[in-house]
Parts: structure tokens; C-alpha cells; sequence
């Protein structure tokens, strides 16, 4: 499956959910009731009603009494919903108030500071970021688990750019390079995938469903307190119906834990093959993910994990976090040695007797050998500038290698992220590891080549920012001379860990600089545009000045006008003449048609209405489509841009600011060049 696929999936998962969700809702009422309907019974002995007694003595089974069993039944569904959809809504509140680093705090890690000088820590940053900008994500902030000495690992986030990572501490001691790639592989597999949204929302749904079991148990201890300090046999029969109430709730609390753990079973289960596979499809070293798992597997290692939350969360691991008498009926991940084999058919089920620590002078050589492995030979292949490329191509299979591509990483895009990574001066990766340095740098990279505009762009950060932040932009600008709009993006996405760091004030501040420094002349260019889309789309959701995007339409035809004017515009901006980009929107429309009928061919726009303002309005309608949409509509834009056999600089930056805007993972200058450079 591509990354449209795993994402629909996703959805289906969620309908599963829910579909699991009420049926415990209503096997819990049906435990209820039974206790309830013996207390009423209970409770009516001592004053027997006559009148239901037919005239055989029996009590009659007539609709009067059925429909009063029927409302108690109701009226019990409505208290234990209320109970546990109220639970459901506040965890499920708790968590979208802070997404992923909520998770993260509950399980007591620690956020890695970008400019930090643990060489584990750093080895760990390095691995993450060349996994996100080989990806077309932004660089996820970090964290560990300090206290943690097994080896383990999750990803959490409600979408991929909005995600956090975080490690154990033994995964930092105990893995090397290659073992630790293969985890945060495994991990960005379900950043890619779509499993990440439906563990955050596991984690609200059983923690409703669990919540039974708390009441009960304060409905008994109410009972116990009542009863003992009771001075009456009346008070004493109330204290023993609170009593009796309160264990019929946790036993029916008891079956929403049953059900908990069979949901959580039933949906992480297959998703950890997945994932493994996709470790090894990233990284192309089989080695990485196994030899992971085989330390997890020994005996003094293990993957569990301490902190009071963590059997809540334990879906989220990366490998099983808890152990208990029925692991093997509710394991939310397969047996160690099962997904082994997978990986390394020849592992004969016997793990490592003891686990030595990677030392700090190992691990300085491992990172330094690492890193000249993955680049040599390969940084001349990455061009430091943008230029049309063209060939002859066959427009439909490009297109299908290039959506496939889409939320996927494989070995030569995981080169090329490390040596753009690697391109980029020391200096500025070092200012850009702590907020102020990062701020300069998004700063300098907005600075036009022009230098009467790069004038009056300078005069904005010095009437807004200190003599510091002043002095820093102008050598970061220096510093970028050379580099391609490319290493430019990949140095944005590395930034967002330490931008993440601003805070409120500081980042509303920021955000103001940047759309000044963009309308210094006037206008805005793509590559602007592309910049300002990657850079505060996420930044507004993660401070909470826009929420993340709620699906609103379901069908193409519901936004037809919007992409009948995306596609026009794209047919614009790569043709210099009207018949040129007739035939790349007729392409564009073509693709489209393929896959949803909806008759948009025929419709191009006239030049003057297809201004920049518009195709964000557009973008920003496709942003809130069903993933299936968003896919329709970037295979049509692929197709308009490919129509001609070349690829031009500003087609590139169209198509990167086009998935930033929607939502998407960014597609990579070398991937667009692949559209044309390879034979598909």
C-alpha cells in the first residue's frame, strides 16, 4: 500500500474502533443491568405490589412491564455512556491540547535539546533527521526516557508533521548506529502510515472503557464506609446495595478492560509487521531492525517499561512494554522470535547472553564512518542548483512510482537527505540547534538575491529583532550563497525542533517578521510562498493558532471549482505559451478523470484569475479532502507538470509548497527530477 492506502486504512481502523467502542458499551449495560435489576427487586420485597398479579396468582408479563425493564435497560446504557464517553472525551481533550508531547510527558521523557552535546543524544538527532528529510516531513522533536533502561520506542501525533519521537535510555546505550536506525525506521513507519492518530485515540477510548472499574471501586468503598459506621439495619441493607452496586460495576468495568486490551490487540498486532518491513525497506539493512529486536530479546534487556502509564500506551511501543499472565490472549505486538524470522529466516530463536554498551569512543567513530559511508560518491549527484530537466517519459507509470513514493523513504532518498544535510555549512547547523539561531536562519533564507529588496528585508529585522538576530541573518545569508533552494528546504525542516522551543509570544512575533519580509516587494514568488506554507502551517497548529485539519469534504465534486483552478494555475506557471499550457492542463484533467469522472476537463481559467491568493484558497479547500482526494488532485498536477517532458525550478517549488499546504509529505527536488531522469 501507498500512503494515500495507509491512511484510508487508517480511517477503516477508526470505523473498527467505534464498532468495537459501542459493542462494549453495550455488553458492560447488559452486566449492569443484571445487578441493578436484582437490587430493585431486592429493594420491592418489602412492600409487594398486588396489582401485577394476573388473575392466577402469577405476575403478568404484560407490555407495562416490559416496557419499564425496557427504559431501566436504556436508562442503564445511558449512565454507563455517560460514564464512559465522558472519560473517552476528557482524556481524548487532554491529549489534542498537546498531541504527541502529552504522551510524551505522561510517560515521564525528557525533550532533547537540539543543540545538545551527548554524543548518544546526537547520534540519535542526526538518525531522526535525515529519516524525516528523506521523508519530505519535518523534523520531529526528540525525547527519552531517562529512567528507562530497556531497549524501546514509540512515535506519537495526531498527523505526520505534527509528530514526536522518543527512545528509552537503554535504546541509546545498548543499539548502535545501524540498530538504531532500524528502530526510528520502524517508528516513522507508523509516523507514515497512519497508526499514530489511532493510537491517540486508542489511548482516549480505553481509558473510558477503564474507567468503570475506578467508579466501582468508589461505589464499593462508599458502601464499606456507610456500612461500618451505619447505626441501623436500614442504613446497614442501603450501605450493602452501594456495596453490591459498586461489584457489578467492577465487574463490568472488568469486561471494558477485557474488551480494552482485545481492541488494542486486534489493531497493533499486523500493524508491527508493517512496520518492521518498512524499517528494512528504508535503510536496506535487514541487520538494523533485527539486531534490535535480538538485544530486546535478551535477557538482561527486555523492552519494559516502568512508568505507571505506560500499560495504558503500551500499543504506542515499539515492542511489548508490560508483561502479564495473559500476554500471549492480549499481546499488542508478535513474539519476538516470530518477527525475527521475518526479517533473518536464518535466526535460531537464541538470543544474546548479555548486552555490552556502546562506548563513547565507539560510538564517535560509528556516527563519523556512518556518516562518510552514506555520502561518499553520492554529494556530487546532488545538485547545488535548480535547472529544467527533460526527457521522454511514460507519463502513466511516472506517475504511479511517484505517488508510491509519496510517504515512503528508501536508500537513495535516505542518502540524499544526508548529504543535503551534510551540504549545509557547520556554522549554520550550529546556529540553527537552539531557537534564536533557528529564527536568523528562516530569516536568511527568506532574503532575496535582489540586494535592493534584500535592503528593505534587512530594515524589517532590524526594526523587529536585535542587533544579534540582525548580524546572525546577514552571515547565515552569506553562508547560503551557494546552496541549492533544495539544502534551503531540508535546513527549514531541520530547523522545527528548536522553532518548536519560541514559544506563544515569541512565535506570533516570528510569524509577523516572516510575512513581512515576504510582502517587502510587493509580491509574493513561490518559493516564498512554499517556504511561508512548510514553515507556519505546522508551526500555527503546534501553538494552537489553527487546529489540526478536520476532514470536511468527501467527494471530488465537492471542490470542483478549486481544482479546476489548482490545475490552471500549474498549466500556467510551466508554460510560456496558451497552447503549451492548454495541453498540460488537458493532461492534468485526463489524469483526474481516470480515477473520478467528475467533468472538469474543458474548464480552464483565464490567466488573470489564476492569482497566487486563489490557488491557496484552493489548496487550503483540498487541505480538508479525504486522503483519497488529495491524491486525485496531486496525480493531476504531476501529470500537468510532466505534460511538456520537463520539469522547471518553479514547477518544483509548486509541487513542494502544493503537499506542504495540503497536508502532505514534501516530494524532494531529486524525486522530481526522477520523473524525468529515470525510465519507469
Amino acid at each position: 500500500m501507498n500512503f494515500f492506502e495507509h491512511q484510508d486504512n487508517a480511517r477503516r481502523n477508526t470505523g473498527l474502533l467505534i464498532f468495537l467502542y459501542v459493542l462494549a458499551m453495550i455488553a458492560i449495560t447488559v452486566l449492569i443491568f443484571v445487578p441493578v435489576a436484582v437490587v430493585v427487586a431486592y429493594s420491592q420485597t418489602v412492600d409487594i405490589d398486588y396489582s401485577h398479579l394476573d388473575a392466577s396468582g402469577s405476575r403478568g408479563l404484560g407490555f407495562g412491564l416490559l416496557l419499564d425493564e425496557v427504559v431501566a435497560f436504556f436508562a442503564v446504557f445511558l449512565v454507563v455512556s455517560a460514564i464512559i464517553g465522558g472519560g473517552t472525551f476528557w482524556m481524548t481533550s487532554q491529549l489534542s491540547a498537546g498531541g504527541g508531547e502529552r504522551v510524551a510527558d505522561m510517560l515521564g521523557a525528557r525533550r532533547v535539546s537540539p543543540s545538545t552535546t551527548d554524543l548518544k543524544e546526537r547520534r540519535l538527532l542526526n538518525v531522526v533527521e535525515e529519516m524525516a528529510i528523506a521523508a519530505g516531513l519535518n523534523v520531529p522533536t526528540v525525547f527519552v526516557m531517562d529512567n528507562e533502561n530497556s531497549i524501546n520506542a514509540f512515535a506519537a501525533g495526531y498527523k505526520p508533521n505534527e509528530a514526536v519521537v522518543s527512545v528509552t535510555r537503554g535504546t541509546l546505550e545498548l543499539l548502535n548506529r545501524d540498530e538504531l536506525q532500524g528502530v526510528i525506521g520502524h517508528e516513522f513507519s507508523h509516523i507514515l502510515n497512519g497508526d499514530m492518530r489511532m493510537n491517540i485515540r486508542l489511548i482516549g477510548t480505553l481509558y473510558g472503557l477503564e474507567l468503570l472499574v475506578y467508579v466501582g471501586w468508589m461505589i464499593l468503598r462508599s458502601g464499606t464506609s456507610s456500612r461500618r459506621y451505619s447505626s441501623s439495619n436500614k442504613n446497614a441493607g442501603g450501605a450493602a446495595i452501594l456495596m453490591f452496586i459498586g461489584i457489578g460495576v467492577i465487574i463490568a468495568g472488568s469486561v471494558g478492560m477485557f474488551f480494552s486490551s482485545l481492541i488494542k490487540a486486534a489493531i497493533s498486532r499486523q500493524r508491527e509487521f508493517l512496520a518492521d518491513a518498512s524499517a528494512v525497506q528504508f535503510t536496506r539493512n535487514p541487520g538494523g531492525i533485527a539486531g534490535a529486536l535480538k538485544k530486546i530479546g535478551a535477557p538482561t534487556v527486555g523492552s519494559v517499561v516502568t512508568n505507571e502509564n505506560a500499560t495504558s500506551v503500551s500499543h504506542m511501543f515499539m515492542a511489548s512494554s508490560f508483561k502479564s499472565f495473559f500476554s500471549a490472549m492480549f499481546a499488542t505486538h508478535p513474539p519476538l522470535d516470530e518477527r525475527i524470522k521475518r526479517i533473518d529466516p536464518t535466526f535460531d530463536g537464541k538470543f544474546p547472553a548479555r548486552i555490552v554498551p556502546v562506548s563513547d569512543y565507539d560510538e564517535r567513530d560509528t556516527h563519523k564512518d556512518s556518516r562518510s559511508q552514506v555520502t561518499s560518491g553520492f554529494n556530487a549527484n546532488v545538485q547545488t542548483t535548480s535547472s529544467p530537466v527533460t526527457s521522454t517519459v511514460d507519463d502513466s507509470s511516472a506517475i504511479t512510482n511517484a505517488m508510491n513514493g509519496i510517504g515512503s523513504i528508501d536508500i537513495e532518498q535516505l542518502l540524499s537527505a544526508t548529504a543535503l544535510l551534510d551540504s549545509l555549512p557547520p556554522q549554520v547547523i550550529n546556529m540553527t540547534n537552539n531557537a534564536d539561531g533557528a529564527v536568523a536562519a528562516m530569516f536568511a533564507v527568506l532574503i532575496d538575491k535582489d540586494s535592493n529588496i534584500a535592503a528593505k528585508q534587512f530594515d524589517v529585522i532590524r526594526s523587529r529583532e536585535s542587533d544579534w538576530g540582525l548580524n546572525a541573518s546577514q552571515n547565515i545569508v552569506t553562508l547560503l550563497a551557494t546552496q541549492s533552494d533544495a539544502a534551503k528546504f531540508a535546513l527549514v525542516q531541520r530547523s522545527f525542533p528548536a522553532l518548536r522551543l519560541l514559544g506563544v509570544t515569541n512565535y506570533q512575533r516570528f510569524r509577523q517578521t516572516v510575512e513581512l519580509l515576504i510582502a517587502a516587494d510587493g509580491k509574493i514568488d513561490l518559493f516564498e510562498y512554499a517556504i511561508s506554507a512548510l514553515l507556519l502551517r505546522d508551526l500555527d497548529v503546534h501553538f494552537g493558532l489553527e487546529r489540526s485539519g478536520v476532514t470536511h469534504y468527501y467527494a471530488a465534486s465537492a471542490i470542483r471549482k478549486q481544482i479546476c483552478l489548482i490545475l490552471s494555475y500549474v498549466a500556467y506557471s510551466g508554460a510560456t505559451e496558451i497552447d503549451a499550457a492548454r495541453r498540460a492542463y488537458e493532461a492534468g484533467c485526463c489524469q483526474f478523470d481516470k480515477a473520478d469522472a467528475i467533468g472538469i476537463a474543458g474548464t480552464m481559467l483565464d490567466a488573470p484569475l489564476c492569482k497566487l491568493n486563489d490557488f491557496d484558497a484552493a489548496l487550503r479547500a483540498v487541505a480538508v479532502a479525504k486522503p483519497a482526494i488529495k491524491k486525485k488532485v496531486l496525480e493531476a498536477v504531476i501529470a500537468c507538470v510532466i505534460a511538456d517532458n520537463k520539469i522547471t525550478p518553479r514547477e518544483e517549488e509548486l509541487v513542494r509548497a502544493m503537499c506542504a499546504m495540503i497536508g502532505l509529505p514534501c516530494i524532494a527536488a531529486e524525486q522530481m527530477r526522477a520523473l524525468i531522469h529515470q525510465s519507469f
